[in-house]
């Protein structure tokens, strides 16, 4: 490894030229004038964002560090494509996000002082697009588990999504990198790490802007395949919720019990202001669930 190297910051991309430069600029505007880190975009797109993110970063800033483009020959689900970024990372750590976030001002800091002291951990997720009922309802069924409260304490999880996470590469090559499903290869990571004895640590303080799909359509067949993906993961792993993909009849108990807990966690996170803007999005948000539960009922089909 490269010792002048102490994290590589490691981006899965697919057509993402509408939020890969923003951002990349959010690294390095954290950051400042600090070289001491890598950039690799793990990029399977068949459009034109490899040249965007070639041309574009460099716009950005002609300092150091440029990004490292990792080209991927087909579409790639974004576990592999994290994958291929970690094996050409060189830095002692791997710190993921996602093409579609961009870093808090006081990220690289924060960053900073966690990997000197913790293996694995991730952080908060806001909400990048506030203003549209869709991309709230979706953040919200997504990221309620996530969000940043105030006076919040650091805590030990069972996973943290990998829009903001990070590790030891050599904890990550232990544990073997992620799997190859479409989603929550978060989560089976993991559980991955609790059967090596590993636990991964939540700090608040370390945050992202997600920004959320907006487009109705988009965002029901996303929350269709992450329903999919949930009882996929439930028939290969015992965890909470494994025994409904032996009783379907339970299935739709799950929709009650859902919108109850993430109705309890945006209470924890904002107080009466955040519920109002949950209460605001209800219409989407269970839209949207329902459309989650539909893709859990079609993965739990034996």
């Amino acid at each position: 490894m490269d010792n002048d190297i102490k994290f590589s910051i490691i981006i899965p991309s697919y057509n993402s030229s509408p939020t890969i430069l923003k951002c990349i600029s959010s690294i390095k505007e954290s950051a400042g004038d600090a070289s001491d880190y890598e950039i690799i975009v793990a990029d399977s797109s068949d459009d034109d964002t490899p040249k965007f993110i070639s041309f574009g970063s460099f716009c950005i800033s002609l300092k150091p560090p440029h990004v490292k483009l990792v080209r991927l020959s087909e579409k790639t689900p974004p576990g592999t494509a994290r994958n291929a970024g970690a094996k050409a990372a060189h830095g002692e750590t791997l710190v993921f996000i996602d093409s579609d976030c961009a870093l808090e001002p006081d990220y690289y800091e924060q960053l900073l002082t966690l990997i000197n002291t913790h293996d694995v951990g991730g952080g908060s997720v806001l909400n990048g697009t506030p203003d549209s009922k869709v991309g709230s309802a979706e953040y919200y069924l997504e990221f309620s588990g996530f969000m940043p409260k105030p006076d919040a304490n650091s805590e030990v999880v069972e996973f943290c999504p990998t829009c903001n996470f990070f590790i030891k590469k050599e904890l990550f090559e232990k544990v073997g990198g992620f799997s190859d499903a479409r989603t929550a290869e978060d989560i089976e990571f993991g559980f991955a790490l609790k059967e090596l004895g590993e636990k991964i640590t939540f700090f608040p303080e370390l945050k992202i802007i997600h920004k959320n799909r907006t487009d109705m359509e988009k965002y029901l067949a996303n929350q269709f395949l992450l329903g999919k993906g949930s009882a996929l993961l439930r028939g290969r792993r015992k965890m909470s919720g494994s025994f409904l993909t032996r009783f379907r009849f339970l299935i739709p108990l799950l929709y009650s019990k859902r919108y109850k807990a993430i109705r309890q966690r945006v209470i924890a996170a904002g107080g009466e202001s955040e519920l109002k803007k949950f209460l605001a999005v209800k219409r989407e948000f269970r839209a949207g669930l329902k459309r989650w539960l539909k893709g859990f009922k079609e993965g739990a089909k034996p």
